[in-house]
């Protein structure tokens, strides 16, 4: 066994644990959460979803987790990288992931053109254009 699969094989125990104690404090049977997330690996044999979990406020903080799935179809179509919404379901003795949707790409610029008409502005009041007219 590699190294890092040693590691994960080691710390997965302890992050269950850690997961299963957020919620056994703060939550009754069946108490779900909704969250989002970065998908950092899925492990289709063991029906988990490894992902970087935004904060849910006065419940955890941000952090990385294996998220158990009940239906392993919910795993289709999940790669590293993809961002995802889910609902925590958290019982006194268990927690999973359910209604995992994938997050549709957001850029990160809010208008382009507008972007691409003040870069043509910084431009000619410079002297020089630096862009091609948008079409």
């Amino acid at each position: 066994m590699r190294q890092s699969q040693f590691t994960l094989a080691m710390k997965f125990p302890f992050l269950l644990l850690v997961l299963s104690s957020i919620f056994a404090g703060s939550c009754y049977a069946g108490q779900r959460y909704a969250d989002a997330g970065l998908v950092l690996k899925v492990d289709r044999a063991r029906h988990i979803v490894i992902v970087s979990c935004d904060s849910i406020s006065n419940v955890m903080k941000a952090m990385v987790m294996p998220l158990a799935v009940r239906d392993p179809k919910s795993l289709d179509g999940l790669q590293p990288g993809m961002r995802i919404e889910f609902t925590i379901v958290a019982g006194k003795e268990t927690s999973y992931a359910e209604a995992i949707r994938i997050r549709p790409y957001e850029s990160m610029e809010n208008d382009p053109s507008a972007a691409r008409r003040l870069i043509r502005a910084r431009g000619s009041i410079s002297g020089r254009i630096c862009c091609p007219a948008a079409t």
